[in-house]
């Protein structure tokens, strides 16, 4: 079926970071070209956020507590769609469907397991909502072989690829993801997880700064990056691992720091100097790896706020103009949201929407499942 050229799409993104859920509503003119119509950004209730962050710290979660999360991430979920609705004077009945990432709750798409789980209760969400929701769309790729991530790389490629040169595309979420655009044709496009992004240097801001994050990054450069810690964290295998690989907080967790800075002295601003150095120097290092010609690295998520960090990527890729997705016309606050909704809209259309050269997996498939509110018929092909 074709997509309604005249409705809109919506776009729901709680990354890593679990602060608050980006909602946009995206809308594509019959020749295909995107427009973000409104936005909005929904926070987290501070309880809410705690439990999932505590996901990853505590050992032990009961089905109990994950079912009751699994709700009540669909109802903030679903006040973020009220509110984005309000904000742009539209109604449920204009929007074809939602694209719904959920909350990813454990990775680990290699053998033995195989598995993404991601919660959230899109049914509820279609129910309570009125709009069809298109959810889980990571776990088609992995039974296809593959990592289910990062899935930007396709939507990437689709409005930035360059046609006379190389470029590459950074996402710094809470992980870092990035997109190997080859301007020839016949190069596949490449990407994938390179580590942390902002989820490690987050943590430490709120413990050291009661902050949900370091603004700009002053924190980082008030310090001296810690050569010996910034080593010792670059030996984790996940850095020199080939791809396609994907990564999360189930493994860059507030344990993995706490242990790995056991015995060391150097200052809360010197640790944060080094996790905004991890941050670079493993984002640097991949695109000097995989795509050494590239001459522009756009940044997207909310590393581009981070202008200490930037400073740190222009330091490290200096045959690369590091700049914003902005200066193509795309709002790097967006580009996640605006990634959900295409997913909905390649559903609708029928479309497969994975890159097994990114994720690996064996074919190409049709990310996602689709939710449908009472009442609402599926029509063929959707």
């Amino acid at each position: 079926m074709t997509a309604p050229a005249d409705r809109y799409f919506i776009g729901l993104m709680c990354g890593t970071s679990a602060d608050a859920i980006d909602a946009a509503i995206v809308h594509w003119d019959k020749c295909g070209k995107l427009k973000l119509v409104e936005t909005h950004s929904h926070p987290l209730p501070v309880e809410l956020r705690l439990s999932i962050l505590n996901l990853n710290a505590v050992p032990t979660t009961t089905l109990r507590t994950l079912a009751t999360l699994d709700t009540q991430i669909a109802e903030v979920h679903k006040s973020a769609v009220k509110a984005l609705l309000l904000k742009a004077k539209l109604d449920s009945k204009d929007i074809a469907a939602i694209g719904f990432h959920g909350q990813t709750v454990d990775h680990a798409p290699e053998l033995p397991t195989r598995n993404t789980t991601q919660i959230g209760n899109a049914q509820l969400l279609a129910t309570e909502s009125g709009i069809v929701v298109i959810a889980d769309v990571r776990r088609a790729d992995i039974a296809a072989g593959g990592q289910g991530a990062p899935l930007a790389p396709a939507l990437h490629a689709e409005l930035l690829r360059a046609n006379n040169h190389d470029c590459a595309v950074v996402n710094i979420g809470g992980i870092a993801n990035l997109s190997l655009l080859p301007f020839d044709p016949k190069q596949p496009v490449r990407g994938f997880d390179t580590g942390p992004g902002n989820c490690l240097m987050d943590e430490w801001a709120h413990k050291h700064l009661g902050k949900a994050y370091d603004p700009y990054g002053q924190m980082a450069a008030s310090g001296t990056v810690q050569q010996r810690l910034l080593d010792n964290w670059l030996s984790d295998e996940y850095f020199s691992k080939s791809a396609p690989k994907s990564t999360g907080r189930d493994r860059f967790n507030s344990n993995w720091l706490e242990q790995s800075i056991l015995g060391e002295n150097g200052s809360a601003a010197d640790v944060q100097a080094s996790l905004a150095e991890l941050t670079a120097v493993s984002i640097s290092n991949d695109v000097k790896r995989y795509l050494s010609d590239a001459r522009t690295l756009y940044v997207c998520g909310g590393g581009i706020h981070n202008t200490h960090l930037l400073g740190r990527l222009r330091h490290h890729l200096p045959q690369c103009e590091v700049k914003s997705t902005e200066t193509q016309g795309i709002d790097p606050d967006w580009m996640e949201a605006i990634l959900m909704a295409w997913l909905a809209r390649q559903y609708l259309l029928d479309k497969t929407s994975n890159l097994p050269s990114v994720t690996g997996a064996s074919f190409k498939v049709r990310l996602g499942i689709r939710c449908d509110p009472p009442h609402v018929e599926q029509q063929s092909g959707s």
